[in-house]
């Protein structure tokens, strides 16, 4: 899966990746941040790497699985994007046991 959240220009802001085959090394659920941009990170005095940018999109935030409805629901509560449903949570209740339920 990829779950992209993405501002009103459509730039990325967060995205959530999980491919177990492909091209990438890394098969298990993890997380992008390209909104961070990028950081240096402190380094041992003398370090070559003192001064080399580390870029938060390339780096993988290992995550657990993501369901669609932990991304829904991120969405209402943190990014305060407004539901279509008075009954939002009953409906993501629902079915999160529904899949657990296989």
């Amino acid at each position: 899966y990829q779950y992209r959240i993405l501002d009103v220009a459509e730039k990325e802001i967060v995205v959530y990746d999980w491919a177990p085959t492909g091209l990438s090394p890394v098969r298990t659920p993890h997380m992008h941040i390209p909104a961070a941009g990028s950081i240096v990170l402190s380094q041992r005095a003398g370090s070559r790497l003192s001064v080399q940018k580390t870029y938060l999109d390339d780096l993988h935030f290992p995550t657990g699985h993501i369901l669609l409805e932990d991304i829904v629901e991120l969405l209402i509560r943190e990014f305060r994007v407004g539901s279509l449903r008075a009954d939002w949570e009953d409906v993501l209740r629902s079915n999160r046991e529904a899949a657990a339920r296989g």
